[in-house]
């Protein structure tokens, strides 16, 4: 079906086809970017949403133990794309806070002081530019400490604390879920709105805050957007290990994004190419490499976050290589495809 600038398929699988099941399915997990109604069915599947992978359609997890298809059991499948999506416009929204399942938060270095960056979210993007100059959207002060990677603002970030580029500090969380992750954006933004703002300084309308005389020179000074973020390092690539054992090498994008995002949607931010799945327990990412910066020889870390995994995807999947192996693979593979 085709209405407007939305579009929406449907397709059926009949799992009960031939009936060739003789007994329960030990293990049963579906990834899809469709939602999907269970016809016929006795199973009540667990479901995890994965997010919207860069405003085209939801990912979801389906996941079973013990799975009995019944007879003409079938999956209907829909899949719909929304194309409401305006150029020039933004829609920031940030989480309130840590992930409540994440704690323990520290690094091995941390820049001291603190610098402006925009302030707190507006309910709804801003079209007109109408916003009240004194509102909430003024500039505020953040700290480079490592918390302002996991603070739910996609706008500040980790800065390491040493002389040179950082390589060999460290960042350690615990998790106390099994998630998909970690998930981040990278280098220091500083500033909501669009990155089409840099290209007339003097102009600063397509921004979704609104800046009083004094603050927008703190914006003009640094740049814009564009300024402030390669101004400093960004992270090339980061080891991954738990209890001092190897987990994984992260690798980054080097890319400063528009923010099309809506609230806990933020998979199109996301700079890492390679999430995991990660049992609970506690991390730590290393900087291996670094993006050189323009200006400063800091390396910063943006926001850090993760997917949470219900209880039986995460014990199918984390305890068998059959089932994590192919679909980290494909998670990755859909990062990486949604990438602009």
């Amino acid at each position: 079906k085709k209405g407007g600038r939305d579009y929406e398929r449907r397709f059926c699988y009949d799992i009960s086809t031939g009936g060739t099941w003789k007994g329960d399915i030990k293990s049963f997990v579906l990834l899809t970017d469709s939602s999907v109604n269970e016809k016929n069915s006795i199973t009540k599947f667990e479901i995890t949403d994965l997010g919207e992978m860069f405003g085209t359609s939801r990912i979801y997890l389906y996941a079973s133990e013990n799975y009995k298809p019944q007879k003409n059991e079938y999956f209907e499948f829909c899949y719909r794309i929304s194309c409401d999506y305006y150029d020039g416009e933004v829609y920031l929204q940030n989480r309130d806070g840590m992930q409540d399942f994440v704690s323990g938060v520290r690094a091995s270095s941390e820049l001291s002081g603190t610098y402006k960056m925009a302030g707190k979210k507006s309910d709804e993007y801003d079209r007109d530019n109408t916003s009240d100059k004194n509102s909430d959207d003024n500039l505020i002060a953040s700290t480079y400490e490592a918390k302002t990677s996991f603070d739910g603002n996609l706008l500040n970030g980790w800065v390491e604390g040493v002389k040179g580029d950082g390589t060999g500090e460290w960042i350690e969380f615990t998790l106390s879920k099994n998630v998909i992750g970690p998930l981040a954006t990278n280098g220091l933004r500083r500033f909501g709105g669009s990155l089409k703002s840099v290209l007339n300084p003097d102009t600063y309308g397509y921004c979704s805050y609104n800046y009083d005389d004094e603050n927008y020179k703190v914006y003009k000074k640094a740049g814009g957007i564009i300024g402030a973020w390669e101004s400093n390092n960004r992270v090339k690539s980061m080891s991954l290990t738990r209890d001092g054992k190897s987990v994984a090498k992260l690798d980054f994008y080097d890319r400063c994004l528009e923010l099309y995002t809506i609230p806990g949607d933020w998979i199109g931010q996301n700079a890492i190419k390679n999430p995991q799945f990660l049992q609970k327990g506690t991390y730590r990412m290393t900087i291996d490499s670094v993006y050189k910066g323009k200006k400063w020889d800091d390396t910063v870390l943006g926001e850090v976050w993760f997917i949470p995994i219900e209880d039986n995807a995460a014990r199918i999947i984390l305890n068998d290589d059959f089932f994590k192996n192919p679909i980290t693979q494909e998670i990755s593979q859909m990062l990486n495809k949604k990438q602009p």
